[in-house]
Parts: structure tokens; C-alpha cells; sequence
């Protein structure tokens, strides 16, 4: 949701639009899983696992495609830290 509103943060009317639209790709998954789940159990139960992969290319792609503008990284501003040093400890 965060990311929903970083992205629309100017228009409402476009916030309210995604918010939607991620809740109804919720309710789609959480009523196609268990169908497709149990269909896919009826041929093999291995065939579950199966599904993971192109589910998440698909997904991947679609999240490219929706990325908001970056912006420009202000000079003064600063983490105070490396990561690299932070991920050393």
C-alpha cells in the first residue's frame, strides 16, 4: 500500500483506481489458487509446484512494467553508514 501511494501520491482519483486494482488481484488469487491448486493435484500433486515458476516471470514482468519514476538522489543527503560496511558486521 505504501508503494500505491508513493506512486499516486498527486492524483486521488489514480490512488483510488490501484488500490482496486490490487484488491482484486487479491480476491482473484484467493479464488483461483485453491481450484487450480486442487485441479492440479488431480493429475499429479507435483504439478503444484510447478505453477510457482511462470506465475512469478509473469508477475515480474508486469512489475516492471508499472515502476514509477525515480528521483533524483538530493547531494546532502545521506545514510551516515555504507551498506557494504553495515552488511559486514
Amino acid at each position: 500500500m505504501a508503494l500505491v501511494r508513493r506512486a499516486h501520491d498527486d492524483d486521488p482519483t489514480r490512488r483510488a483506481r490501484a488500490v482496486g486494482v490490487r484488491a482484486m488481484g487479491g480476491v482473484a488469487a484467493a479464488a483461483a489458487g485453491p481450484f487450480l491448486g486442487g485441479l492440479s493435484s488431480l493429475a499429479s500433486w507435483l504439478l503444484i509446484f510447478a505453477v510457482h515458476l511462470p506465475v512469478g516471470v509473469v508477475g515480474l514482468h508486469l512489475l516492471a512494467g508499472c515502476r514509477p519514476r525515480r528521483e533524483r538522489h538530493r547531494a546532502g543527503v545521506s545514510f551516515g553508514f555504507s551498506p557494504r560496511r553495515a552488511a559486514s558486521w
